[in-house]
């Protein structure tokens, strides 16, 4: 019985003394790479061998060290065999001089140096105050994690929440993932990853990503966000949209305070106030004083009345303006497509609220089988339709007949008025002179016949008006009310007779010039048809005469200016892109050179002839 009450005492005795050691030895298990918990303080210790072998029960200001991370709390189950611990109450862990951990609940590990928090579990450093369910520390490598949802408030007062996320204390960096969203004052963040330097205040976003503020509202799949500065950068299909404009590309920086912006490769820029839209590869934006710059492979799409107007050049620029809205300028080799004009110039410039487009250095429009130039021309536009175009100094309009003949009409000045597609009227300002060809009236059409009694079909010629002979109809509904007897049984080859007539097409009437004309009047208006001259009016002035085509070379039948600069028209929307060449033309034919004479010099030594630049 003694003997039994001895072992008893001794193995209660052999925990404290353990404990006791433990305290002697302060340097052990106070480096980080420890491989053993160290116990420093309890209230009360108490040995619990129904908790297991090598169990103690520690009530009272526990307080342990692992390396550098010093753990706190109201009680904990020691287990020395495994070198493990779980403790209650009032849990706090401080790891280093950098993190603080707080929870209701801790099980440590000192062989892996993981520690489960649970509870009202927080994580306090210099930058960021984090609160979630439960999180588990390594303190061995200084990191924790969580994946039952968690808040992190940092110090600027940016509230992050994400589904799971992890800590790397070392580097004061966050990793979170599913559902993230940061709140700001500013703006909000939605995103499927995300990374956040507590340091630098630096976002980095993996994955569909938005961003949404009073002002706009930014997409991306990957980038970063920079909170101090409020400067960010996104990547794989960026987008920033406004009220009244959207910017997107493969790259995109953003200076949110200034409205600052760059875009790199396949930039699209719509504005919905205009009803626009800009592509390039490369864009520069400016929130500051409403502008844009967009170069290389510029496209501007503009929707117009039922049609699109599509220009390329090598740069635009838009800004606003207080007095005449929104102000475009397209440079050099402007190029543009409409289904019902097309144009070509150097330079050119859109006012929003006037609508008017003007088009500077060497212009050229091209409406039908109109080919129009002048100096500078200006397009005014009404409800998204041509209206009225002013040609300035040198106009100059042609329409060709031939390979060898060209109507022309050509004035200081002229303005010409649209229809709903088409050149309706124009008035000649200055200096008027035309070219024009005319025809002799075309007499209406013969009759197509059938001679009922052989069948035989004349064509185009005229038959005797009798019993034999009728005209046919252009249909061949109404064949049987004409000719009845046609459709009778036994008149196949009658029948036969008039299908082939009535499918075979008329032959054209060889078209038949009367002469060239050759006009001059000071003013002039000129009338148009579906794109052609119907009918010209001479008003002051007029001088001028009808030449047959033997007494003049019609190859030199120009008026002075002209040049036909049908290979430069883009016939189709993808023309815009082809090679442009740009024009090279004078609007006023070139004055003849005068030869001088050639006068031999004076030879130098006394014989010979020298040649001077005037004699080569």
């Amino acid at each position: 019985m003694a003997r039994n009450c001895i072992l008893y005492i001794l193995f209660a005795i052999l925990p404290l003394f353990a404990a006791a050691q433990a305290v002697a030895q302060p340097g052990q298990g106070s480096s980080k790479g420890s491989k053993k918990i160290e116990f420093i303080n309890a209230d009360v210790m108490e040995y619990d061998q129904s908790l297991g072998v090598d169990a103690m029960r520690l009530i009272g200001r526990v307080m342990m060290r692992h390396g550098d991370a010093t753990m706190y709390a109201d009680s904990a189950y020691r287990y020395m065999d495994r070198d493990a611990f779980v403790a209650f109450g009032q849990i706090h862990i401080e790891q280093g001089d950098s993190v603080d951990l707080y929870g209701d609940s801790l099980t440590y590990d000192g062989a892996t140096g993981l520690a489960v928090l649970k509870g009202r579990v927080r994580m306090i450093d210099a930058q960021v105050n984090m609160e979630s369910k439960s999180l588990t520390y390594d303190v061995k490598n200084n990191t924790g994690f969580y994946d039952d949802s968690a808040t992190t408030r940092s110090k600027d007062g940016n509230i992050l929440k994400s589904r799971k996320g992890t800590y790397y204390a070392d580097r004061k960096e966050f990793v979170f993932t599913r559902n993230v969203t940061v709140e700001s004052k500013d703006y909000t963040v939605f995103s499927d990853t995300m990374t956040y330097n507590t340091e630098t205040e630096v976002s980095y976003f993996h994955g569909p990503t938005r961003i949404v503020s009073d002002e706009n509202v930014i997409t991306c799949k990957q980038g970063w966000y920079d909170t101090k500065k409020d400067i960010c950068s996104f990547s794989k299909g960026g987008k920033i949209k406004t009220p009244e404009q959207e910017i997107e590309a493969d790259s995109l920086y953003y200076e949110r305070n200034s409205g600052f912006g760059l875009g790199f490769n396949n930039v699209r820029l719509r504005d919905s106030t205009q009803n626009i839209e800009v592509r390039g590869n490369y864009s520069v934006t400016r929130k500051n004083i409403d502008s844009y710059m967009v170069t290389d492979s510029v496209t501007l799409i503009m929707g117009m009345d039922t049609d699109s107007l599509f220009l390329s050049a090598d740069s635009l620029f838009s800004v606003g303006d207080s007095l005449c809205g929104r102000i475009l300028r397209a440079y050099h080799r402007v190029k543009f497509y409409k289904t019902d004009m097309q144009g070509v110039c150097d330079s050119l410039v859109y006012f929003e609220s006037d609508s008017l487009l003007q088009m500077y250095r060497k212009p050229i429009l091209w409406n039908e089988e109109n080919q129009l130039t002048a100096r500078f021309m200006q397009i005014f536009m009404r409800g998204k339709r041509v209206d009225m175009l002013d040609m300035i100094d040198a106009a100059l309009i042609i329409s060709k007949e031939d390979t060898i003949k060209f109507n022309q009409i050509a004035g200081k000045n002229m303005r010409a008025y649209f229809g709903a597609s088409n050149l309706r009227k124009v008035d000649v300002k200055g200096r008027g002179e035309t070219i024009y060809y005319p025809k002799e009236e075309e007499d209406a059409p013969p009759p197509r016949t059938l001679n009922l009694k052989t069948g035989e079909i004349p064509g185009d010629s005229l038959v005797p008006a009798d019993s034999l002979a009728v005209s046919l109809p252009e249909s061949r509904d109404s064949l049987a009310a004409v000719v009845p007897k046609i459709m009778q049984p036994g008149n196949d080859s009658l029948s036969a007779a008039a299908d082939s007539l009535l499918l075979k097409p008329r032959p054209p009437k060889p078209v038949q010039y009367i002469g060239a004309n050759k006009v001059t009047s000071e003013d002039i208006t000129i009338h148009l048809d579906s794109g052609k001259v119907d009918r010209i009016v001479f008003k002051v002035k007029p001088a001028g005469n009808l030449s047959p085509f033997e007494s003049v070379d019609l190859k030199e039948y120009k008026l002075p200016g002209f040049a036909w600069w049908e290979h430069l028209r883009p016939l189709t929307l993808l023309d815009i892109y082809s090679p442009r060449r740009v024009p090279k033309f004078d609007y006023m034919p070139k004055k003849k050179a005068v030869v001088k004479p050639k006068t031999p010099a004076k030879p130098a030594n006394g014989g010979g002839t020298v040649i001077t630049p005037a004699s080569r």
